[in-house]
């Protein structure tokens, strides 16, 4: 597999693993600047919302999701900033010369550790978001994850 395509699916899957964890590290509650009440309204995550509103979740557990996600999101700032910089000096390399392909896909190269520093921390914080569910709100989860694998491939 070349580098680029790796590269390539190290990013998808990190932007899946963050998509799929949205709506736990983004449960907060239903105002205005909320996952639900904000973004139910832009860009296709009214499923999203409903999702969130069909697991009922506590007080104490939107609560512990929100803390869930902004530990996580501070923890990978810098790791954000450092995958940034280095799609930016691939912009740049492409930039200086569109034919160093080549020299873009080495800067890109260069940030996997980044990817998988991200990819980690994002598996963590869904498990520690899935813990904070009771087994019941993971079996609708569940069911909502199947039900969405079935739309994908029709």
């Amino acid at each position: 597999m070349t580098t680029r395509r790796k590269t390539i699916l190290g990013i998808s899957a990190a932007l899946a693993l963050g998509l799929a964890a949205s709506p736990f590290l983004m449960a907060r509650g239903h105002g205005p600047k909320t996952f639900g009440g904000h973004f139910g309204h832009h860009a296709g995550f009214g499923k999203m919302s409903e999702l969130m509103k069909e697991l009922d979740l506590t007080a104490e557990q939107r609560e512990a999701l929100h803390r869930i996600h902004e530990t996580t999101f501070g923890n990978n700032r810098q790791v954000r900033a450092a995958l940034h910089s280095g799609f930016m000096d691939a912009a740049q390399v492409l930039v200086a010369d569109p034919r160093n392909v080549q020299g873009a896909r080495a800067a890109i190269a260069a940030q996997q550790a980044s990817i998988d520093q991200l990819k980690e921390s994002a598996l963590g914080a869904v498990s520690q978001a899935l813990a904070v569910l009771t087994p019941e709100q993971r079996a609708k989860l569940a069911a909502h994850i199947e039900e969405h694998r079935g739309d994908l491939t029709r």
